[in-house]
């Protein structure tokens, strides 16, 4: 537990100068910011660890990558309702604004003098606006490789490798912790042109695959992080990969594998 997710508490007596003859002793395990280009990405993993009752894991680390929302949600039926019934009495109780006087004026004014020349043109932003759409190309044509779909939802990234699809993962290494693995698993497999946010020094979940044989089995410890900018160059051990919200990772993963991480992925 030292190893992987730190000293918080030694940590905090630390950095106060209330350090015992113990903790002096034991290393405090902090994470530092490094840039994407000092990460090394290609560690050897830590051997397989056994537990109290013989069975060989090894450890791994997942990144749970997202990009958040662009635009808000739809309205649902009930809120188009409520807005419009808003919309109505804010009508009837409200006095023009000044912005909605002096246009009015302007309105008037043009209309007594049609042959007068105006150079303002006060108003004519709100007739020329157009929004834009919220179904993207990339939405039109299931181009799932964009990050440019689905704007009001969280897309997570997927990779696909030797053993199917799943969440950007490596193995453990030696006297690394969580939040280091996550990071070098990141910039291993999208380059360190991807700028990301890791959110915590702590797993959100984790995924286990028990031992079968001889063949030790797999604890996975999923970490958040955050899409920032930046495009990905996809490291050669993964064959493809997609950007998809929760409800279209059933496509891709299997059922306990989206059992484990249902909780956060969303």
């Amino acid at each position: 537990v030292r190893t992987l997710f730190g000293t918080a508490p030694a940590l905090r007596r630390q950095m106060k100068g209330i350090v015992s003859k113990e903790e002096e002793k034991q290393p405090v395990y902090q994470t530092e910011w490094v840039p994407p280009t000092q990460v090394v990405v290609d560690l050897p993993p830590a051997a397989p660890m056994k537990d109290k009752d013989g069975l060989l894991w090894t450890l791994q680390v997942a990144a749970c990558f997202s990009r958040y929302p662009r635009i808000t949600p739809d309205k649902t039926p009930e809120e188009l309702k409520w807005a419009e019934f808003r919309e109505m009495i804010d009508l009837r109780k409200s006095c023009l604004s000044m912005d909605e006087i002096r246009e009015e004026q302007e309105r008037i004014r043009r209309l007594k003098n049609p042959d007068e020349d105006f150079d303002d043109e006060v108003g004519e932003y709100r007739e020329d606006f157009t929004p834009s759409d919220r179904v993207t190309d990339a939405d039109r044509n299931n181009d799932r490789r964009s990050l440019n779909r689905h704007l009001q939802h969280t897309l997570m990234l997927l990779v696909k490798g030797k053993d199917g699809w799943e969440m950007p993962t490596v193995s453990l290494a030696d006297s690394e912790n969580l939040r280091s693995a996550v990071d070098r698993c990141l910039v291993r497999t999208l380059g360190p042109e991807v700028h990301a946010h890791t959110v915590a020094n702590a797993p959100s979940g984790c995924f286990v695959v028990p031992p079968a044989g001889s063949k030790p089995g797999r604890k996975v410890f999923f970490l958040r992080a955050i899409y920032i900018a930046g495009k990905p160059a996809l490291h050669k051990d993964y064959s493809d990969f997609v950007w998809v919200p929760h409800f279209e990772m059933k496509d891709y993963l299997k059922p306990e594998y989206i059992q484990a991480i249902k909780g956060f992925a969303s």
